[in-house]
């Protein structure tokens, strides 16, 4: 009887998964970022969650989540569910959940946000 030599035996093959196919909800919310090289002038609206890290001016509305990073300058009225600022934001920031201010965060503006309810 013959036994087979591990060099002849086939390595399985992983199947491939296009990489515009987001497999986990992570990888998902990962995609939508405007980079530090990215400037828009004018009104920004998004249905899910979205990472600015360059200049935007203008308004910005979403009922999804919007993370402004570090490198980000936001000249723009904002209107969205939850805000995480890194970054600096002028202007007035309204948001039905939560806003969160990080340590480089910059905001020259008002804050209206949900009552606690408690």
């Amino acid at each position: 009887m013959d036994v087979a030599k591990s060099q002849d035996i086939p390595e399985p093959v992983a199947e491939a998964v296009p990489s515009y196919a987001p497999t986990t909800r992570v990888q998902q919310l990962t995609r939508n970022v405007l980079n530090s090289d990215v400037e828009v002038i004018g009104s920004l609206r998004f249905s899910d969650d979205l990472l600015i890290d360059g200049t935007v001016e203008g308004d910005i509305s979403s009922e999804g989540v919007l993370s402004v990073g570090q490198n980000a300058v936001i000249r723009a009225e904002i209107n969205t569910k939850s805000v995480i600022i890194h970054g600096k934001v002028i202007g007035n920031v309204t948001v039905t959940d939560r806003v969160e201010l990080k340590s480089t965060a910059e905001l020259v503006g008002d804050i209206q946000a949900a009552s606690p309810g408690y």
